[in-house]
């Protein structure tokens, strides 16, 4: 636009302004910047996507978001720096609307994440387990059993959870509907889970 004949020869660009716009416009640090932004930029909007699609949302936001940051880590070759000044940024959004207990929970839940080699439940992911599971029995009794449950869940001994059409299952099924087919044999945890895993999302508080 600016080395075009119509710019040159219009009225616009004798104005003092203009000059002040072509030197930002083609100075080297402002695209370089500009494709930065871009970039990082891209990185959360498929997040928000995400969130706001059908289905299977609430089991997946944790890790979208931890794998975003990676990338976006990547994306400035490991610049501390950098990478501080943005995810202050985008923790006071993800922190307030997002990064709940319960997403925590739900990403420790999909079995798509728990059964994988690289699965890892820091002590972030097991708050979050422990947050929600206290929060959603009440009843001491049922907290017993379904934490009971949870270890036979860790181990993948459950009958139904070992056989091969469930772990076929595993990345290819929208994780409430997972544990509805194969969780039967723990009905204490799969009727939390299922509650947890089938919750709709939305990411209008981060837009």
């Amino acid at each position: 636009m600016f080395v075009s004949d119509a710019w040159l020869g219009s009225a616009y660009s004798r104005k003092p302004e203009a000059d002040k716009i072509v030197i930002i416009v083609f100075d080297e640090g402002f695209n370089k910047s500009g494709e930065e932004l871009t970039m990082v930029t891209e990185l959360l909007v498929r997040v928000l996507c995400m969130v706001d699609g059908e289905g299977m949302a609430m089991g997946f936001i944790y890790e979208a978001m931890d794998r975003a940051k990676e990338a976006i880590s990547h994306c400035y070759h490991g610049n501390t720096r950098k990478c501080e000044i943005l995810w202050r940024i985008i923790d006071r959004r993800w922190t307030n609307q997002l990064h709940q207990p319960i997403h925590a929970f739900a990403y420790f839940l999909n079995p798509k994440f728990y059964f994988s080699d690289s699965f890892k439940a820091d002590e972030e992911v097991m708050a979050g387990v422990i947050a929600s599971i206290d929060k959603m029995t009440l009843d001491a009794e049922l907290r017993d059993k379904v934490l009971d449950e949870l270890e036979i869940n860790k181990s993948a001994e459950e009958r139904l959870f070992s056989s091969q059409l469930a772990i076929d299952r595993r990345g290819k099924q929208q994780p409430d509907l997972w544990w509805e087919n194969y969780g039967v044999g723990m009905p204490n945890l799969q009727k939390m889970v299922v509650r947890v895993l089938s919750q709709p999302c939305s990411a209008s508080g981060c837009e």
